[in-house]
């Protein structure tokens, strides 16, 4: 679809301390961190630990999403699955993940 300027490999994330999380991806180089989710928001431990671990996985729901989409596409009457304004919203939607928000 369009050049992903995100970091590419696989994410997670770790503890940093008591309530802050990081997100690392997989380099060449080793796992090197890409963001922080920090204490000093007004978010609970809890709260923060599933954003980081959401954050973590958005390569692999990309991913996913772009496959889903590809097989929806595929469908034999693509108006019975998804409306012209949808499959143009979808594909928006995935060049922004890929390239970033502009």
């Amino acid at each position: 679809m369009s050049e992903t300027q995100y970091t590419p490999g696989k994410w997670e994330y770790r503890q940093r301390y008591r309530a802050s999380y990081t997100i690392a991806a997989e380099t060449e180089d080793g796992m090197k961190e890409i963001a922080w989710l920090g204490e000093m928001s007004s978010h609970s431990v809890g709260e923060n630990k599933a954003n980081a671990r959401l954050i973590s996985k958005a390569p692999e729901l990309l991913q996913a999403l772009e496959e889903l989409f590809g097989y929806v596409l595929g469908c034999r009457r693509v108006d019975t699955c998804l409306s012209e304004r949808e499959v143009s919203e979808y594909k928006r939607l995935i060049a922004e993940a890929k390239r970033g928000a502009t």
